[in-house]
């Protein structure tokens, strides 16, 4: 009886605190502004480790300031934009949760492969051309399901960015077979290094 009287008050609890959520200011702010402040958080507090490390790993500092209350759990969960740049370098659910949520929001790809293979998510995205804003990729190693999704690339309308970096500089195994050019008419930014080329 205690421990169900005891759970009883833990839900009337969560109920009151909703409430009082409900009624207070900051938990009452516009979505647009919201996503607005989540959107300039993330871009501030969305820290890479560095290149030239062994572990690779990517801190999302902002994703505990979208769980203050419902109502900004809520606006964050249906603000595309802010899920568009998975961490492909941190947990593989978070990854795929991040794609999903990005539902047709232009994406920004940034991978820094080491001795993991990329997650499933990573796949998914980078075939999704029509989508690709920035694609930023570094190998270490011979990954051959990725450069074959390159290869495979013909159109590209919005992508402005494309990185692409092997860490080796004499790696055979490693090449982008194509027979005609990616079609990406707003392409601005293309580095292509140590890697080998027949194009």
């Amino acid at each position: 009886r205690l421990a169900q009287r005891k759970n009883e008050l833990e839900v009337e609890i969560a109920a009151l605190n909703t409430a009082h959520n409900s009624v207070t200011g900051i938990c009452r702010l516009p979505a647009e502004i919201l996503s607005r402040v989540f959107l300039e958080l993330s871009s501030m507090t969305t820290i890479h480790s560095p290149v030239p490390g062994e572990e690779r790993w990517t801190k999302l500092l902002w994703i505990p300031s979208t769980n203050v209350c419902r109502h900004w759990r809520e606006v964050a969960n249906n603000c595309p934009r802010l899920w568009a740049s998975p961490a492909f370098n941190s947990n593989p659910n978070l990854a795929a949760m991040m794609l999903n949520r990005s539902r047709h929001a232009p994406l920004s790809i940034r991978y820094v492969g080491a001795r993991r293979h990329p997650p499933e998510a990573f796949y998914n995205a980078v075939t999704q051309t029509e989508r690709l804003r920035s694609v930023e990729i570094m190998r270490r190693k011979r990954e051959p399901r990725f450069w074959e999704i390159i290869s495979g690339w013909s159109i590209a309308p919005i992508l402005r960015s494309l990185v692409l970096r092997n860490s080796k500089y004499h790696d055979e195994d490693v090449s982008l077979d194509r027979t005609s050019p990616i079609n990406a008419p707003s392409l601005r930014k293309l580095e292509i290094k140590r890697c080998g080329i027949a194009w």
